[in-house]
């Protein structure tokens, strides 16, 4: 069988992180034998707009992978403002450059990752193709387009197409298309899966260097969702009660600045770390290290990070009504907070 990925997110050499599990997905599929490739959708600001620092366009390279691929660079709006009117052409350009690059491979699934723009893209595909198009919704995409103009109404056109099958990373993703009209018999629910492989072994340097120290670990992209403001907080508040403790916090984003302002406020400077992106394998050496795992994050279809934590069996503090709540509820594996309740996730 041969497969045609297409997602928004795919690791790239400033973020290897970035869409991982996409990645390592295509991977294990395609050493079961099928063939897989990928089109990455690489967004960039319309000019001149990316001249404004915020908007910049970095223009990385893919990691290498035994998968092959072509990235598609498409222009956008700030806040994706016209995404929707631009999908049709985005899935005619990109036709033709599949037919060009590999003119002999002739998928029998197109399977996108995200509604918008994957599966806006991937349904012209699909239509060139004459193949059906699954489209797995991780949650964020979902969170964000049901609340946006035209947004909804797509997602449901899209739902709603015969050829068109859906599947959902957990519940929580499957309840917010259900309450926007969309039926559930539509909607598979389908948990994220995680490569052993990844599972840290061996001597670790990391954990040598807080021996002592109860060490508190915190992972992603520094944004407001994620809840870093609330770890840093409620860490502040054990540590009144727990002087042997130490954080730290694994990422990058715009959040950065307001994250070490608020260090600076609770005079947490020698206590918490933001170390900057990791890799991959260098974030499992502290995942392994780590005796907690906190990401208090509101906004989680699923959370990759909280099954590698779980992997490698460490309790984890999550929030109520995530993705992954059902699954740390389940199996008495840490707790799962409200995200007011800072006093809460200290305890």
């Amino acid at each position: 069988m041969r497969i045609l990925f297409i997602t928004p997110n795919y690791p790239v050499s400033s973020d290897s992180y970035k869409g991982i599990f996409i990645k390592e997905l295509a991977e294990a599929i395609n050493e079961s034998g099928c063939e897989i490739r990928v089109v990455h959708l690489h967004s960039k600001i319309i000019w001149p707009l990316s001249l404004i620092n915020r908007y910049k366009f970095n223009p990385d390279s893919n990691l290498l992978s035994p998968i092959p691929l072509i990235k598609y660079r498409i222009t956008v709006f700030p806040g994706a403002i016209g995404m929707i009117c631009m999908a049709n052409m985005w899935g005619r350009q990109l036709y033709k450059i599949l037919r060009k690059t590999w003119n002999d491979f002739n998928p029998d699934i197109i399977h996108a990752h995200s509604f918008i723009p994957g599966a806006l893209v991937g349904n012209k595909i699909s239509e060139f193709y004459k193949c059906p198009l699954v489209v797995t919704t991780h949650g964020a995409d979902t969170r964000v387009w049901l609340h946006r103009y035209g947004g909804k109404r797509v997602i449901r056109d899209l739902c709603n197409n015969q050829t068109t099958t859906i599947t959902c990373v957990s519940k929580t993703v499957k309840n917010l298309l259900c309450q926007s009209q969309i039926s559930a018999n539509k909607c598979e629910v389908i948990p994220n899966g995680m490569d052993m492989k990844k599972i840290f072994s061996g001597i670790n340097s990391v954990r040598k260097r807080y021996e002592d120290k109860l060490l508190i670990l915190g992972i992603g992209n520094l944004i407001r969702s994620k809840g870093f403001d609330l770890f840093i907080q409620a860490f502040q508040l054990l540590r009144q009660k727990k002087r042997q403790i130490h954080g730290i916090i694994i990422g990058d984003g715009p959040e950065k600045d307001n994250l070490q302002k608020l260090i600076r406020q609770f005079h947490l400077e020698n206590d918490v770390e933001l170390t900057g992106a990791k890799s991959p394998k260098s974030t499992m050496e502290y995942m392994d290290a780590c005796d907690i795992f906190c990401l208090p994050s509101w906004s989680e279809g699923f959370g990759m990070v909280y099954l590698e934590a779980l992997a490698h069996r460490k309790p984890v503090i999550a929030v109520e009504g995530q993705g992954i709540a059902d699954i740390v509820k389940q199996n008495e594996a840490g707790y799962c907070i409200i995200t007011s309740a800072i006093k809460c996730c200290s305890k």
